[in-house]
């Protein structure tokens, strides 16, 4: 094979033991070299997915999905959309299925998938590594502000200000139900130990009694909220870590200086806790996604720190990392788009 360039001559028993030691973006760009490297890469795809997603080397952070600029170009059966990976610097260009990123909102993400609803009521859940998806012909709802998926319910669970409502996962069907609508505002919602809790108000903590038939949701206080002088001016969100779950306080002064407060639910005692360290952790917040990472082994992710997005008056953005030990805020990267949304990827 010397001076040779043909690399689909390589031997497939080969390059399947390659893909055991490549990283998950070393492993894209082999997918991608010729047709005989890209049937061994839909090999060890199928592979992967009888292996819940797991590959020697694929820990990593985040990625963040960029909206589209006037420059990507499109065809009749994809759109390009750029995928940022901070952790290295690298920018992905995938082709998605006729799905806009732009039109599309993003309310959710979930093992790697992406949950994005469009003002006609049309909702699809992606995956824009596999290219894997299920569409929502029309859920007869307003856009929605956030969605879970509940994974052993078939359904997606979403909120709008202050109403609930679930929209199932066959495709192609518009089969959206009101749950309920609360006397305050909806903070976040999560899926949960097999559960949906919602965070309400100021930071209490309600869960969704999900039922079979067309009566309305049983909604149970199970947490009041929190004494925080932060609140009046705070943003909440609810993220899962360490099989615990928390509820974020992100508050912004009359300088513009951020601070979090981080709480804890405790179960046996029905209430919050506070707590200050997020240990071998680092949380990843933004208004649409949220999500705990272990940085244990991960290049380049600092533990116990919350990485959050900043929009700027220019309509770019900035990355910050709050440090939870010594309470400063550093710029992480800056980007000229607007709101970039975080995502695990995954190939499961």
């Amino acid at each position: 094979m010397e001076g040779s360039n043909d690399w689909s001559s390589f031997p497939p028993d080969l390059l399947f033991l390659i893909t055991n030691y490549l990283t998950l973006y070393e492993f894209i760009i082999f997918g991608s070299v010729c047709v005989s490297w890209r049937n061994i890469y839909n090999q060890k795809l199928k592979k992967v997915h009888n292996n819940n997603g797991f590959i020697r080397g694929w820990r990593q952070m985040p990625w963040l999905v960029l909206p589209l600029s006037s420059s990507n170009n499109t065809s009749k059966q994809f759109i390009t959309h750029e995928f940022y990976s901070p952790s290295d610097g690298k920018t992905f260009h995938i082709d998605l299925p006729l799905v806009n990123l732009d039109w599309f909102t993003c309310i959710g993400s979930s093992s790697g998938e992406l949950i994005i609803a469009d003002p006609y009521s049309r909702m699809c859940i992606l995956n824009p590594l596999t290219r894997a998806r299920v569409c929502i012909s029309s859920f007869g709802v307003s856009m929605p502000h956030r969605a879970t998926k509940c994974y052993d319910r078939g359904i997606i669970v979403a909120f709008t200000l202050n109403t609930l409502f679930k929209v199932s996962m066959q495709p192609m069907q518009g089969t959206s139900k009101l749950l309920r609508v609360l006397d305050c505002h909806i903070w976040d919602i999560i899926f949960y130990k097999g559960r949906v809790y919602a965070l309400v108000g100021n930071g209490r903590l309600l869960v969704v009694n999900l039922c079979d038939g067309n009566g309305e949701a049983e909604v149970e206080l199970v947490a009041e909220g929190i004494n925080d002088s932060l609140l009046p001016l705070a943003r909440l969100y609810l993220v899962e870590s360490s099989g615990e779950l928390l509820q974020v306080v992100k508050f912004r002064d009359e300088e513009g200086t951020i601070t979090f407060n981080l709480y804890k639910f405790d179960e046996t005692n029905k209430q919050w806790q506070r707590e200050f360290y997020l240990g071998e952790h680092a949380l990843f917040l933004n208004s649409r996604l949220s999500m705990s990472v272990s940085a244990s082994g991960v290049c380049g992710m600092r533990r116990n720190c919350i990485y959050f997005i900043e929009p700027t008056k220019s309509f770019s953005s900035e990355i910050k990392v709050f440090n939870m030990m010594d309470k400063v805020t550093q710029l992480y990267c800056k980007f000229n788009k607007f709101e970039p949304i975080w995502m695990m990827p995954s190939l499961s």
